[in-house]
């Protein structure tokens, strides 16, 4: 009991300091309505200087000064300094006030006011300023009773406002003491104050810095250690003209936060989910951090030093409960190894000796666990370790305490592997029973046979072919060294095409496109290409998809439309009426970024929109018709064609035909390389035809490759066509012969 009575005392001096930051940071403006006028150490000891305070208070008077305090007192004086006429122009002042301060001397307290002889039966106020250990004064009593007379505090009077006689002021430290209106006793005298600035102020008389030997300490103020004594009370009277400072109840109550710190920690260690128990911390710290920030802008002042203790006590033991699960390599949710012990074993494991990895992925693994009561979770878990050891209940299975379980298997050969783990799919269609009710449990597995691997690499492989799994189609996935290679070259595909760009090793290849009636070139396709200084050849269509899938086809797309461009102005195709064909990802179909490329590409190069066509590739990625309507649409204003890709297969069919504005169309190799054999085929490719001719929409048959192929074309009356018969891509367009229309297909 003691120690609880005690406790805001022993977290006092935190407080303190919490509060002398506050001040410092935070920032308020003084009312100007009170001014401070600096009278020398020794004025009243001087009959110079008492004449400078009677004539000062003379002039404040005459202007319409509101109240004037002098805060002269020293314990040094002594009765017989006197002057009749400062004497006499304060007592016929009604607005003006005598400062008396409370001296501890020896042990005993004494209260000094000016000699009376100067000051005479004048109104009176006391000021009594203990600071703490810091030498700073955060509150002062609003009343005094002292030697049976009751006297108003200084600050207090100050204030003109109305304050209870039992309150304290809070003293709010957020001005700084270089913007309150100060000016020297010399100034008064001289009339240098105009009567404006007189009228209706507080003027307050007092000492120096060093005034009496005793300056004051004002937390947060940039003249911290040297500001007069006197400017506490008018820190105390501007408080109380603002507001007033609030503080959350007395001492005790003080420490409120700290109390509900306590309710808060206790309750998140009953929670059950991680994710509640996230959401209590963070409730936490947003109060914690409301205490100590808010006090910066708004002027109130609490305790927050015993929230700070709690939690930091509390974030001490957690941090070593932590610690000591990770120097046991278990895992303090489950009681399982963790994934460190398991890169600590694969490590240590036997080269001579090789074991796959395996990681098992269970599946709607967040819903049954916000499903379970917290008694039931661990429970789950361990139901599903024990099926995996029917077999091996010797099975060491390792935990991220999330959905995926790891574990080592002695590997013979994949055939034998993979039946094992066929079996452990079937014994999971039967649910777990976790309580009184069953639970159904659906996993696939990810198999890692890098076998000299590094540890966390073959963690992270095992754990991602999980990720490419279904429950449905391929419930296993065993991966090997190669494909691990193909991976980690994947992950870094965007930075390598980047480079690629830089380095020249992307390029645009063309091929040509002919009318089949006179063996005119009447067009070319630019095709990407990518030659890698390390693997060669990349194919088009992966690296492509692999952009399109990373959402990162925007350079590649800008970089291929100028280069074809430029590469075609360049070249003898230009001089002709051939146009130039360029293929544009469907994915670019939903920014309007695509358009304003296609113009100012346009533009800044000069080249005719009109000689220009737009392949759009792969439209079953088109997942807003609306907006690729309307992008098309604009294309198609700026004079430009638009043709759709691969004609009769996955989506680029009739729907897509009748709903986008395509002014050209390319039946798809898929039906040319089967037209000499397949009755389907050649019905397919005489509709497009057709369907060309009815629309008056041009029709470019792509993947002729024989004179056969050619022959049956000509028989339907198809115009264009493109295929290796004609030329293979080459990346020279000045192999183009415009005075033969010829396209030489030397490599």
């Amino acid at each position: 009991m003691a120690f609880l009575i005690s406790w805001p005392n022993l977290l006092s001096p935190v407080d303190r300091l919490i509060w002398t930051i506050q001040a410092k940071v935070g920032d308020s403006s003084p009312s100007g309505e009170i001014v401070f006028v600096e009278v020398p150490d020794d004025a009243l000891e001087s009959d110079a200087d008492r004449e400078n305070i009677k004539s000062a208070l003379v002039k404040l008077n005459r202007h319409g000064a509101d109240q004037i305090f002098l805060d002269l007192a020293q314990p040094e004086l002594g009765d017989e300094v006197s002057t009749q006429q400062l004497r006499e122009t304060v007592e016929a002042a009604d607005n003006v006030f005598v400062v008396g301060r409370l001296f501890n001397d020896r042990s005993r307290t004494r209260l000094i006011f000016p000699p009376i002889d100067l000051v005479g039966s004048s109104n009176r106020v006391i000021a009594d300023h203990r600071p703490d250990f810091l030498g700073f004064v955060w509150r002062v009593r609003a009343q005094f009773e002292v030697e049976g007379s009751r006297y108003q505090s200084f600050g207090a009077a100050l204030s003109k406002r109305d304050v209870a006689d039992q309150s304290e002021i809070e003293i709010d430290y957020r001005l700084d003491s270089g913007s309150l209106p100060s000016v020297p006793l010399e100034q008064v005298v001289s009339g240098e104050l105009s009567p404006a600035v007189i009228h209706g102020k507080s003027f307050v008389f007092g000492y120096g810095n060093a005034g009496t030997g005793s300056a004051a300490n004002l937390p947060g103020s940039g003249a911290a250690g040297a500001a007069p004594q006197t400017y506490i009370a008018i820190y105390a009277a501007e408080t109380v003209r603002a507001g007033g400072m609030y503080r959350l109840g007395a001492d005790l109550f003080d420490y409120i936060p700290f109390l509900l710190t306590c309710v808060l920690l206790v309750s998140i260690g009953i929670l059950a989910s991680d994710r509640s128990r996230k959401i209590a911390y963070s409730g936490v710290g947003f109060a914690l951090a409301a205490v100590l920030v808010v006090p910066v802008f708004v002027p109130i002042r609490t305790g927050a030093s015993g929230g700070l203790v709690f939690l930091s006590v509390y974030v001490v033991l957690s941090l070593f409960h932590r610690w000591r699960s990770h120097i046991n390599l278990e895992s303090a949710e489950t009681g399982l190894p963790t994934l460190q012990r398991l890169e600590r074993d694969l490590e240590a494991a036997n080269a001579s000796n090789p074991k796959a990895l395996i990681a098992v992925k269970i599946h709607n693994f967040s819903d049954v666990m916000a499903m379970l009561p917290a008694d039931q979770k661990v429970e789950y878990f361990h139901g599903i370790v024990k099926r995996l050891r029917i077999g091996d209940t010797g099975l060491v299975v390792y935990s991220n305490s999330s959905d995926r379980l790891l574990w080592l298997q002695d590997f013979e050969n994949a055939d034998t592997l993979k039946s094992h783990l066929v079996a452990l799919l079937a014994i999971f269609k039967s649910p777990l029973r976790i309580g009184v009710r069953p639970v159904d449990v659906s996993i696939t597995f990810g198999v890692d046979m890098n076998f000299a691997g590094e540890a966390h690499k073959r963690i992270s492989a095992a754990e991602a072919l999980t990720d490419k799994t279904s429950l449905s189609a391929q419930p296993i996935i065993i991966g090997d060294q190669s494909a691990q290679a193909d991976d980690e070259w994947r992950i870094s595909l965007q930075a390598k095409i980047d480079a690629a760009l830089e380095a020249g090793e992307i390029f645009p290849v063309f091929q040509p496109q002919v009318d089949i009636a006179t063996g005119e070139v009447v067009g070319f396709e630019g095709l990407v290409r990518w030659n890698d200084s390390e693997r060669g050849f990349i194919s088009p269509s992966y690296f492509v998809e692999q952009c399109e899938h990373a959402g990162r086809m925007e350079k590649l797309q800008q970089f291929m439309l100028r280069e074809c461009i430029e590469k075609f102005r360049a070249s003898p195709a230009m001089s002709t009426n051939a146009w130039l064909s360029v293929n544009v990802s469907a994915t670019l179909l939903s920014d309007t970024w695509l358009t304003e490329l296609v113009a100012d590409t346009v533009e800044s190069t000069g080249f005719p929109a009109s000689r220009l066509v737009l392949e759009i590739t792969e439209t079953a990625r088109i997942h807003d018709h609306h907006t690729a309507t309307a992008i098309l649409r604009t294309l198609a204003d700026l004079g430009l064609h638009l043709s759709l890709d691969d004609f009769g297969t996955g989506l680029a069919g009739f729907e897509t035909f009748f709903r986008l504005p395509f002014s050209e169309i390319k039946v798809d190799r898929l039906f040319t390389e089967a037209l000499t054999r397949d009755e389907k085929a050649r019905a397919i490719v005489n509709n497009a035809l057709s369907l060309g001719r009815e629309l008056d929409v041009r029709v470019i048959v792509e993947g002729v490759e024989d004179s056969e192929t050619l022959e049956v074309l000509t028989g339907m009356g198809c115009r264009y066509a493109q295929g290796y018969l004609f030329g293979k891509p080459h990346f020279d367009l000045n192999a183009f012969n415009s005075k033969e229309t010829q396209w030489l297909t030397s490599p």
